[in-house]
Parts: C-alpha cells; sequence; structure tokens
C-alpha cells in the first residue's frame, strides 16, 4: 500500500515485475538462496524493512548470486538445438533471460527517471532555502529563486506560499489558485488565497476563507485570521459603495464566529479531551465577532453568543 500511495498503481506494477524478474534466475538454478529471498520479500510486504536500503541490497545481493549460478550452469551444458539447425522449437525456458533483461531495463529506466525527478526536488528545496536565507530587502532575488524553485518542483506549496505572499495580490492569486489544482484540500491555500482576494477587495475572499477553516477548525490561528480579513473586507466593500456585498461577506464572518464560537465552548466543556493545538477562542476574535454581527444586519443568520 505504501508503495502504491508513493508510486502508483502503475508504479507498483513495475516494483513486483521487477521483484518477480530477481527470483527468476534463483529459481532456474535452484539456489538455495530462495527461499531466503522470498521470505524477506514476504516479510517485508507487511512491514516497514522496504524503506531501508539494506533490505533492498540484501535482494539484489541474492538475485545477482542466482544470476551467477544460472551462467555457470548454462556454460556447464551445451546449449540445445536451435532453429537455424533444423531442431524442435526452444523450451519457453530459453526467453526467460531476455524477459529478465527487458525487466532490468524497464527498471533502469525508471530509476532514471526518478534520479532525474529526484535531482529537480532537491535542487528546488535549495533554492527555497537559499532565498529564505535572503535578507528582506533582496526582494527580487528573493522571489527570483522562488520561482526557479517552483519552476522544478510545482508541488512544493511552501515555496508557493512563500512566492505568493511576496507577490501582488492578482498574482499571487493565480499562483495560489494552480496549487489548489496540486492539493485542493490544503487549508494554507485556501487560507492564503482568501487573504490575496481580501487585499483586492474581491467578495469571492469569503469562500476562501470559509473553506480554509473549514478544512482546520482546530487551528485558532486560522480562525482569528480568517475573521479578521473578512472583517477587513466588508469595510472594503462598504467603502466602495458596495453595501449588499460587504453585508454578505460581514454574514459569513459571523457564521464562521458562531460556529467557532460553539467549538471552543464544546472543547472547554470536555477537560477529557486532549487539546494538544490548545485550541480556545481568543479575545481577538471575539471582539471581530461582535463587530461582523453589527456588519451583517440584516443578514446574519445564526445568533452570536
Amino acid at each position: 500500500m505504501d508503495l502504491a500511495l508513493d508510486l502508483g498503481l502503475v508504479g507498483l506494477a513495475f516494483i513486483l515485475l521487477w521483484l518477480g524478474a530477481l527470483a527468476i534466475p534463483l529459481l532456474r538454478a535452484r539456489s538455495a538462496l530462495l527461499p531466503p529471498y522470498l521470505a524477506l520479500l514476504l516479510h517485508s510486504a507487511v512491514d516497514f524493512d522496504l524503506s531501508y536500503g539494506l533490505v533492498w541490497l540484501l535482494l539484489l545481493s541474492a538475485a545477482a548470486i542466482g544470476i551467477a549460478e544460472a551462467r555457470e550452469d548454462r556454460l556447464r551444458f551445451p546449449p540445445g538445438p536451435t532453429l537455424a539447425s533444423g531442431g524442435p522449437l526452444p523450451d519457453a525456458a530459453w526467453f526467460l533471460p531476455w524477459l529478465v533483461r527487458g525487466a532490468f531495463a524497464v527498471v533502469a529506466v525508471m530509476l532514471l527517471l526518478l534520479s532525474v525527478s529526484g535531482y529537480r526536488e532537491a535542487e528546488s528545496q535549495r533554492l527555497h532555502r537559499q532565498a529564505l536565507a535572503l535578507p528582506p530587502q533582496a526582494k527580487r532575488e528573493v522571489a527570483e529563486l522562488l520561482q526557479r524553485s517552483l519552476a522544478l518542483s510545482p508541488y512544493r506549496t511552501a515555496a508557493r506560499l512563500a512566492l505568493a505572499e511576496r507577490s501582488a495580490p492578482q498574482e499571487a492569486a493565480s499562483l495560489l489558485r494552480a496549487g489548489l489544482r496540486y492539493e485542493p484540500e490544503r487549508s494554507e491555500l485556501w487560507l492564503a488565497l482568501g487573504r490575496a482576494l481580501a487585499r483586492e477587495g474581491d467578495p469571492a475572499a469569503a469562500e476562501a476563507l470559509r473553506r480554509s477553516v473549514e478544512l482546520d477548525r482546530f487551528d485558532r490561528v486560522k480562525q482569528t485570521t480568517a475573521l479578521r480579513e473578512l472583517s477587513q473586507l466588508a469595510q472594503s466593500l462598504r467603502a466602495s459603495g458596495h453595501l449588499r456585498q460587504a453585508e454578505a461577506a460581514a454574514s459569513t464572518g459571523a457564521d464562521l464566529y458562531a460556529d467557532y464560537s460553539r467549538l471552543a465552548e464544546a472543547i472547554a466543556g470536555a477537560p477529557a479531551l486532549r487539546n494538544d493545538r490548545a485550541f480556545l477562542l481568543t479575545a481577538e476574535a471575539m471582539e471581530l465577532g461582535r463587530q461582523l454581527q453589527q456588519q451583517s444586519h440584516p443578514l446574519t443568520r445564526n445568533a452570536l453568543k
């Protein structure tokens, strides 16, 4: 299951084919290493042994010895008749060496592709660390390094968030929406998107902030940040004359605060429950909730406590 999660079903199929191809020389040579090979492989299938490089080295060593034994057997006995000599068709086992070679060739190509992918990921992380080590004044250099890091590994949310934080709101929103295609359930991406849209005065920020809170309800920082952004968004929309949209944004914030306060009250009222994240209702959230309640009238659907 772990290999399937890491490599996908296609990758898992190649790994199983490769492991089966390694066992063929041991079987043909009647090698004494075949039982240890199978025992190690079967044990590793239900344990974490395959996460250790030593296990792979043991499997490869057993296969290498088995191949050497198979070659010695072929040298000891003369080859059978061939098609060119007019003899009978070769036995099916005659094709096994080619099957093994083909399997090893496929694995070699896969390892080459994985090596290239690993290099890109390592280089992306190096550029990210280099960008964060620069002083705040080097904004242009930091942005360039983060862009290069993200180009090498577009799945790296940390680099995407760092670049979005240093970008203009419209560019940041585009970056974050692209990141959501890779990780649609990542709360940090939704929160950053909501903040970027709120800076532009876009009413769509309310839905992004709500989604962020839904994905990580027990984070008091995210809960308070979402309320702060919604309060500022409502004020910005009201100042620009969009009264109806301002009330809708405030109503979303009021509903989020009502859910937040009820959840915090439930946690506080159940001391037997673990609260490792120190989840509670912050003083800032209570003040923001009061403001949002006033701003959302008459659209507030849930009464605030």
